[in-house]
């Protein structure tokens, strides 16, 4: 978890990294992908379930964004914004990754986008 993580005194990049790759892997594994039948069901009035999801996925994605900005591993970024981006760019990914065929290049151009966001160089 992202917040023990942090606890600990991890290095940011490091939690990023790992966040990262455990997300190119869902990008490529498009038999494990929810993301249809999750918006079959929110569309069935379940609107709230999947808000609070998606609210507690931007926090823990803001609270990295923030501590890595402390660590100064960071960039100084809008961390709201970043998160928008961070977690819409990848659930839109998982949606199609469903109805086309993605190469790794796809997954890699997500990390690759993510980092030079985020990463100082």
């Amino acid at each position: 978890m992202i917040a023990d993580r942090i606890e600990k005194k991890e290095k940011a990049s490091a939690i990023l990294e790992d966040m990262l790759e455990a997300i190119k892997a869902e990008i490529m594994d498009k038999e494990l992908s929810l993301s249809l039948a999750i918006y079959e069901y929110a569309n069935l009035g379940n609107e709230n379930f999947f808000a609070n999801i998606n609210d507690r996925a931007k926090k823990r994605w803001m609270s990295l964004l923030e501590y890595g900005m402390e660590t100064k591993e960071f960039k100084a970024v809008d961390t709201e914004q970043i998160s928008d981006l961070i977690l819409y760019y990848y659930q839109g990914l998982r949606m199609w990754s469903r109805v086309i065929l993605f190469d790794e290049q796809v997954a890699e151009h997500y990390v690759r986008t993510v980092k030079q966001l985020l990463l100082k160089e």
